[in-house]
């Protein structure tokens, strides 16, 4: 298939529309191209059944390294999400940080390079900003997707909860962790979890996986008021276990989450 010419006016065939949208050309761009309205191009990806969102086009299968599926795994177990988009199939990954914590997703966007994230400033609709993290639709997120999402709800995947490492852990707790500094106590706020999948975290998981015994903590209207939420929370002791072990993989813009006020 040839690269579609500037200033034809008939319609594209599918593959060039596909390649163009594959170049990150938006909807106007393209109508500049063939000279037509940009509402044009929407019906011809209508009439192609193409993505009307370029980033729904899913890039092709890849095995994930070890170090993307620690961070996706990670990122998952925390404040990211494994979204279906409808214009694909496949799940892209998504996490969203206050403004301040930009230089974490920016972190995470190169090391996640070969799923083509991008990091934008988005404004909510309360006003404030925030800053979000978005890959392209992949097939090869399918597995976690399913594991995480088997009947659409997040859950704990214990299957792949014994494959962390602790750059994976470092992920998680720069996600949901907390670090009390008078106390020098840490935290996870696994409150979006049940009260049975926190028990096996707290009762099996961690003290097999990383010899820390963890205590369950009743969180009171900070979830959901409508229903009875748990933490989990580490003794000094075993805080300072996990952090050794967390510790080289922390982003400096997160290292107050280890009793580490970055200066």
């Amino acid at each position: 298939m040839g690269r579609p010419r500037r200033g034809e006016s008939k319609r594209p065939t599918k593959e060039q529309l596909l390649w163009l949208i594959e170049q990150g050309e938006s909807n106007c761009a393209i109508a500049a191209r063939y000279a037509v309205y940009y509402t044009t191009v929407y019906k011809w990806k209508r009439y192609y059944k193409l993505p009307m969102d370029p980033r729904g086009i899913p890039l092709p299968y890849f095995q994930l390294s070890p170090e993307e599926f620690q961070l996706l795994v990670g990122g998952v177990l925390g404040d990211g999400n494994l979204e279906l988009q409808r214009t694909s199939r496949n799940p892209t990954f998504r996490e969203t940080k206050k403004l301040l914590h930009r230089p974490y997703l920016e972190w995470e966007s190169y090391e996640l390079q070969r799923l083509l994230p991008s990091v934008k400033n988005q404004t909510r609709k309360d006003g404030g900003e925030v800053a979000n993290l978005e890959t392209r639709a992949c097939s090869n997120l399918l597995p976690l997707r399913r594991a995480f999402y088997p009947e659409g709800k997040k859950v704990i995947p214990k299957a792949l909860m014994w494959q962390l490492l602790p750059l994976g852990l470092a992920v998680w707790y720069m996600g949901d962790g907390s670090f009390h500094q008078q106390r020098k106590w840490a935290g996870l706020a696994t409150n979006s979890f049940t009260k049975e999948e926190n028990e096996w975290l707290a009762d099996d998981y961690f003290p097999r996986a990383w010899g820390v015994y963890p205590k369950l903590n009743r969180c009171i209207g900070s979830y959901e008021r409508s229903r009875e939420s748990w933490s989990i929370r580490f003794s000094v002791a075993d805080t300072r276990r996990v952090v050794e072990a967390m510790a080289p993989y922390i982003v400096p813009i997160m290292s107050y989450k280890i009793g580490r006020i970055q200066a």
